[in-house]
């Protein structure tokens, strides 16, 4: 039985997000196929290992030491490896330490990484970008959206101004090399794998527009994590409650919910708040702006089942999602979305079809858009969804990557 050792910033149950949840998924998939599968995870509780669910997970405790100890004590055929960072995370010295061991290392990219500097792909803070692989305009875009956000102001003739003195600014020079080594690590990255992986068509574009064309990136297909589609027998009866799933803090948005369901008048929401406390202040600011309910962490199984309470999922991240797995788990209990329009959110959300999107970082747009998607529940909107079931060949296609990659050995 060959062994694949997955490796993630952190896993379950001490962490219950994304990466966690797709990790884990994929974990059972494979070992349904003859797959021996482990984790090793950079920071997972106090244990130096433990089993979740059948699966061995090894906690790094951000040991690089640790990390290249695991693989030589065994003998893993291939490493995937599902996060990255350049500053004290899964860094470069991480995937050589596997290559270096002969072992085939996967990469998925969860999210942008390596790309826009800020991960907001926003111009000036002000508009959509598609352009990472120019260190100058990159540089000055940095800067400009950080003092506008120091002065708390933001439009186009104040980011124009401060674009063009931004040059002389001192640490704009500085924020350039930063850019220009994470261009040098991106491509590192892509010689040192085998595989690397996309799992949003939006991605692949992206970077197929800023002139890199790699022969090992793949799109990873959705099949082995999508749960079984179950009908929402609601429609026609509206609950006027919303739900956030999702880290508490400034990235995901909860606070431009709060403020948005603050102006409303006329329409009374119920919010419910699910998900980790990551910083503490910016909870109480939020709870202070509305009066939400806070649940806590629950499973993603628990939380598939409370969906049907609610009219809408509300996803306000102003940080770029590559392809929120929350969005297609509430798809599949019918559970319309509304969500920004961050990249990764507009690519998979179809305005008044099966969500609604609103304008990036706009509290005001989101008002609009709550009362808007309120005004059709009552008139008799009823959203429309793409049927989520698995499929055999896109399963197929998921086995081919490990199996046709150990062929090879």
């Amino acid at each position: 039985m060959k062994k694949i050792l997955f490796v993630t910033g952190n896993f379950l149950p001490h962490k219950n997000g994304g990466i966690e949840n797709y990790t884990f998924k994929l974990c059972q998939f494979l070992s349904n196929h003859n797959f021996r599968c482990e984790v090793a995870a950079l920071n997972a509780g106090n244990d130096p290992a433990y089993i979740f669910e059948n699966f061995k997970v090894y906690n790094l405790k951000n040991s690089l030491g640790e990390f290249e100890r695991i693989l030589e004590q065994h003998n893993f055929d291939i490493c995937h490896i599902h996060e990255y960072s350049m500053y004290g995370g899964i860094e470069l010295d991480y995937f050589y330490a596997v290559k270096n061991r002969g072992i085939k290392v996967f990469f998925t990219f969860h999210l942008p990484y390596l790309t826009c500097y800020k991960n907001d792909f926003r111009f000036l803070g002000l508009e959509d970008c598609n352009l990472f692989i120019n260190p100058s305009r990159c540089a000055k875009c940095v800067v400009t959206t950080h003092i506008s956000n120091r002065i708390k102001i933001k439009n186009n003739i104040l980011a124009e101004v401060i674009k063009n003195i931004s040059p002389v600014v001192p640490k704009t020079s500085q924020i350039k090399k930063n850019v220009i080594q994470i261009h040098q690590n991106f491509g590192d990255l892509f010689s040192i794998c085998d595989k690397v992986f996309y799992i949003a068509p939006w991605f692949k574009a992206l970077i197929n527009s800023n002139n890199y064309n790699f022969s090992n990136f793949y799109f990873f297909p959705h099949s082995f994590s999508k749960v079984n589609s179950r009908t929402k027998e609601r429609f026609g009866e509206i609950k006027f409650r919303l739900l956030f799933a999702g880290r508490i803090q400034h990235q995901k948005g909860l606070h431009l919910l709060c403020l948005a369901l603050k102006l409303i008048k006329g329409l009374k929401l119920e919010l419910d708040v699910y998900g980790n406390i990551v910083d503490l202040q910016y909870f109480e600011k939020c709870k202070a702006l509305f009066d939400f309910n806070y649940n806590g962490i629950i499973s993603r199984e628990q939380l598939l089942n409370k969906m049907n309470d609610y009219d809408f999922l509300v996803l306000p991240s102003i940080f770029t999602e590559m392809y929120p797995m929350v969005i297609h788990e509430a798809f599949s209990v019918s559970l319309p979305v509304i969500a920004s329009s961050a990249k990764g959110n507009s690519d998979i959300i179809i305005d008044s079809g099966n969500g609604f999107i609103f304008n990036y970082d706009d509290f005001r747009s989101l008002h609009d858009v709550l009362k808007k998607s309120y005004d059709k529940l009552r008139n008799g909107w009823e959203p429309s969804f793409n049927k989520i079931e698995n499929s055999t060949l896109e399963d197929k296609a998921i086995l081919s990557f490990y199996n046709d990659v150990l062929c090879e050995n």
